[in-house]
């Protein structure tokens, strides 16, 4: 999710950004659409993902190793060789019960990374890309659309994006637009989700890699996220 260049800086490209909006609305399970949103409203996203992981010793040492964590998740023997109730696991219960897997960001070329120059903050769009079912994980939310706005408000706290902006409040449009129940628990769990990501130590310097076998509650405490939401996940919208 990188911003075309001009003589040298990047832009925002507010007609393209509207238009992926509007075909969001139209469905809002097209996560390419909403690549596309990010891309053209907010070009420096990633680097602000840098520079948080800059801001945690954990962070710093990520960057100076460079681990692949999309290596470690594609390892589903070894993932699922680890303790009952660890993060790999629960990882893996996740994947299986969504439908999911490590690759389907990188096939929707989530961080679109022969535009990115530098190599830091290629791989801080990376990781952002291939932990981003951990971070449904860690934060108790499934993939439908109501789990989709709370990591969705979380993720803007976490990022003060104005793309994850303008995502949250079309989300919240969205769910004037479905059942009332639906839309009720949509709104809910992104306002959950907000409050969460504001507490909650970076997820962009989480040591992944050092975490799957830690039990789920552990890596929860680490990231100082407490409340897990409960709800009844419904996947109205075709997936």
């Amino acid at each position: 999710m990188f911003g075309r260049r001009e003589n040298g800086a990047s832009r925002r490209n507010l007609r393209e950004a509207f238009r992926a909006l509007r075909a969001l609305m139209l469905n809002p399970n097209d996560t390419a659409e909403g690549f596309r949103l990010i891309e053209a409203l907010d070009p420096l996203i990633h680097h602000r993902e840098l520079a948080r992981m800059q801001t945690e010793p954990s962070g710093q040492r990520l960057l100076r190793e460079q681990p692949v964590l999309l290596q470690l998740l594609r390892a589903r023997d070894a993932l699922d060789a680890l303790p009952a109730g660890s993060l790999a696991r629960e990882y893996r219960a996740f994947c299986a019960r969504e439908g999911v897997g490590p690759d389907a960001f990188v096939s929707l070329g989530e961080a679109a990374s022969q535009s990115i120059d530098d190599d830091l903050v290629r791989y801080a769009a990376h990781r952002s890309r291939d932990s981003h079912d951990l971070w449904h994980v860690v934060c108790g939310y499934r993939s439908d659309l109501a789990g989709e706005a709370g990591i969705l408000g979380f993720t803007l706290a976490q990022t003060r994006s104005p793309g994850m902006l303008l995502l949250f409040f079309g989300g919240l449009l969205q769910s004037l637009m479905i059942g009332y129940r639906q839309g009720k628990t949509m709104r809910r769990l992104a306002f959950f989700g907000l409050k969460n990501g504001l507490r909650a130590r970076p997820l962009a310097a989480a040591p992944w890699e050092e975490w799957l076998d830690k039990p789920l509650d552990e890596v929860r405490a680490q990231l100082r996220i407490f409340d897990v939401p409960s709800y009844e996940p419904a996947y109205a919208v075709p997936r």
